[in-house]
């Protein structure tokens, strides 16, 4: 059988590098990518574009089965016919008095695809639902835990997310960082002053690093938003490693019976109690990690929902 062939256009950051070494590694796809690398080692077909006669003339050339068009870039605006785009928030309101643009129904020629992750959008648009996913050829388990806990993230700005941000990071980051418990890599644009990062991690070692924590923190801007799952808190768990966030909109939903495999905090003496108790009983959070990584890899894999995508794509 051909491999399917998906062209991805959008940023390749952290919630992409599962989808990128998927669609790399595994043979039933052939992936080409229209983005601008902002980190260094990706390799294979990735393209630099700036408009979308660019884009056209990638795909004359590769001739993609199945087009994904990332939300928060701005070539969403370039989708159209059955291009998908993959949407994964609602409108709503931030601290900082701003909004989101939230999921749009068409774009351009008026009947591109959208890839809704927020149920809510789902339900109300029947829309396809394209979730952060997992690949065994990114996430990884490691026997090694050199972590006691660690957090890969990046603060945005006030405007673009921070404020939300900054929130999460009181909650989890702050108590663990007093108590030397946390080693943490990415960046910071918003200026919060307890936050001290080592750098930045390559594509190549994000998720080594990653199974190699106890726990691992993920912190979200997303949690005013009820049905939308931070694309690192799946990867964490991919990686067989018990992972921390903050509680928000309707997570133990989205996990449903499998929730009790994350923690959660909602304070920030709850999160030095969690993850006390956690490094000190080894069985426990051994167990939890093992049920998460399980889950995650049944339920959030690439490949099952590529190929879905595809035939739903296709039958419109």
């Amino acid at each position: 059988m051909e491999p399917l062939k998906v062209l991805y256009v959008g940023g390749l950051y952290q919630a992409e590098m599962s989808l990128y070494w998927e669609l790399m590694d595994n043979p039933q796809f052939e992936g080409c990518f229209c983005t601008h690398p902002k980190e260094p080692g990706f390799y294979g077909n990735v393209h630099k574009v700036t408009s979308r006669q660019q884009i056209d003339q990638i795909k004359n050339n590769f001739k993609p089965d199945l087009t994904i068009f990332r939300s928060w870039n701005t070539t969403t605006s370039w989708a159209q016919g059955k291009e998908i785009v993959w949407a994964y928030e609602k409108r709503v309101k931030l601290p900082n008095g701003g909004q989101t643009a939230g999921p749009r129904r068409y774009r351009d020629s008026g009947n591109s695809l959208n890839a809704y992750q927020d149920l809510d959008s789902v339900k109300a648009h029947k829309a396809l639902w394209l979730p952060y996913c997992v690949s065994k050829y990114f996430e990884k388990k490691s026997q090694e835990k050199k972590y006691k806990a660690l957090c890969i993230s990046r603060i945005p700005t006030a405007a673009s997310g921070g404020a939300a941000k900054k929130l999460s990071t009181d909650i989890l980051l702050k108590p663990l960082l007093e108590h030397d418990l946390v080693i943490l890599y990415g960046r910071d644009y918003y200026g919060i002053s307890y936050l001290k990062f080592k750098g930045i991690l390559s594509p190549h070692n994000i998720a080594q690093e990653v199974a190699s924590a106890k726990i691992f923190v993920s912190p979200t801007t997303i949690w005013l938003d009820p049905y939308a799952l931070s694309h690192k808190t799946v990867s964490s768990m991919g990686c067989g490693t018990l992972t921390m966030t903050n509680k928000y909109g309707a997570i133990e939903e989205i996990l449903g019976k499998h929730k009790e495999t994350i923690l959660y905090a909602n304070e920030p003496e709850e999160t030095l109690e969690l993850v006390q108790y956690y490094l000190d009983h080894d069985t426990e959070r051994e167990e939890l990690a093992t049920a998460g990584y399980d889950f995650v890899h049944k339920k959030y894999n690439w490949a099952d929902h590529l190929i879905r995508l595809y035939d739903e794509s296709t039958n419109l």
